[in-house]
């Protein structure tokens, strides 16, 4: 948690108060005058500037952005991989906020008010320039850690938590802070060019328990950055879409056949008949499905992603009024949006059968009422379930084929009237 601290140029470390005998420190110091010299030892002039760090503790590693503008500005973008999370935090001023990548944004409560005011007094530095974020000094008895004395100063930011500050008492530099008792971070090691951490350890009841690698970034923000938004972004449609790209595996071509055995459920039971059934697609919208019974077709839909363009058993048929929706599922226009010209974008998380999953909403941009819904399973990123307004596909037991995409060799369609089942689904040559 150690500060920013940025110079317009290149500033050498405050020799004269690194060569200082322990024995000559002046026990009577106040704690402005030690974060004075601590001010020069790290060479504190400047504060607009961002700070990012790679933090690892309890097994997970998290990001975590801080850009500050002086006196009273700071932005905080925290991202938890783990959790497809995004959190942000604020001051613009006047008010603490709070928005995430999953929706809204608004002012905080009063504990998160706090924590971000204490941040935004941290990371400008408000104890050791004068006219920044109000803060309260108070001279604590030195402290010892890992064998090695330390001043040790408590400061009161107003409006925010007091946390504990140690100073080397040799170099006059930030050797770690404390926010929780018990718990703390230490500076293990510095910039060569600059008196800046670049490494700091996690320390909890004496143990190191993480670690936060630093990189500082020069840079001047405007006001606005600062302001409390209501949607700042959200990156989980495209990670969610990678993910999912990468689980199925190529996608070599743009057409795809698949063939396999056609039951009715009845009362929860596939009847003994079965039909072959047939579907090929072709991106972006066209598809043709078959069925066939004794090497005869006795059903037949074809439709070419143009209105009127539908035909069954050999006789043109108005498109029925899903067609184009069916078209845009069957070719994973949620993989493919540029070339379907769809929208994509995530939906709130699904709960259905006592799981849930990640949701994918796809809406036509030529047409808003063809839309669906992909379920995606949280942890093989492959789909659950394909809604299409009046009827949902349920994906199950995924084979790779020849191609190398992963494919359900299960699918059990439901409607408000009918329910059927493909089992053996394969891919074949188109």
């Amino acid at each position: 948690m150690l500060r920013i601290g940025t110079a317009i140029t290149i500033c050498l470390f405050f020799v004269s108060a690194a060569r200082v005998a322990a024995e000559d420190v002046d026990a009577r110091l106040t704690p402005a005058e030690i974060l004075h010299r601590a001010a020069k030892a790290e060479c504190i002039t400047g504060v607009d500037s961002a700070r990012l760090g790679t933090i690892t503790e309890n097994g997970n590693t998290w990001t975590q952005l801080i850009v500050v503008k002086a006196p009273e500005r700071i932005l905080i973008r925290n991202e938890y991989p783990w959790m497809h999370l995004v959190r942000y935090f604020g001051f613009d001023g006047k008010h603490a906020w709070t928005s995430s990548n999953f929706g809204g944004g608004g002012l905080v409560q009063p504990s998160l008010a706090r924590y971000t005011k204490s941040t935004l007094a941290w990371y400008t530095s408000a104890d050791m320039i004068p006219g920044r974020w109000p803060v309260k000094l108070l001279r604590l008895p030195d402290r010892t850690v890992d064998g090695q004395s330390y001043f040790a100063i408590e400061e009161f930011p107003e409006g925010g938590n007091p946390s504990t500050l140690l100073i080397d008492k040799i170099r006059y530099e930030s050797a770690g802070v404390s926010s929780v008792a018990g718990r703390y971070l230490k500076c293990t090691q510095r910039s060569t060019i600059r008196s800046i951490c670049t490494h700091e350890n996690v320390v909890s009841g004496g143990k190191v328990v993480g670690s936060v690698d630093i990189e500082y970034v020069p840079m001047h923000p405007e006001d606005w950055q600062f302001e409390m938004p209501e949607m700042l972004e959200d990156w989980t449609t495209a990670w969610l879409q990678r993910g999912y790209a990468r689980a199925l595996g190529a996608q070599v071509s743009s057409t795809q056949t698949l063939r396999g055995e056609m039951h009715q459920v009845i009362g929860g039971t596939p009847t003994a008949f079965s039909t072959q059934w047939r579907l090929e697609t072709t991106r972006p919208f066209a598809f043709s499905i078959s069925q066939a019974y004794g090497g005869r077709d006795v059903w037949h839909l074809a439709f070419d992603g143009k209105p009127g363009a539908t035909v069954r058993i050999g006789q043109s048929a108005p498109t029925p009024y899903l067609a184009p929706t069916v078209g845009m599922a069957l070719n994973h226009c949620e993989l493919h949006a540029a070339d379907c010209g769809v929208h994509v974008t995530r939906l709130a998380n699904v709960g259905l059968g006592g799981r849930w999953y990640y949701a994918l909403g796809v809406t036509s941009l030529r047409d808003p009422a063809q839309w669906y819904t992909v379920l995606l399973d949280p942890y093989s990123g492959l789909p659950y379930a394909l809604w299409l307004q009046e009827e949902i596909i349920y994906l199950e037991n995924y084979v790779t084929s020849a191609s190398g995409e992963v494919i359900p060799s299960k699918w059990t369609t439901q409607t408000t009237a009918t329910t059927f089942e493909m089992e053996h689904v394969r891919e074949i040559a188109p």
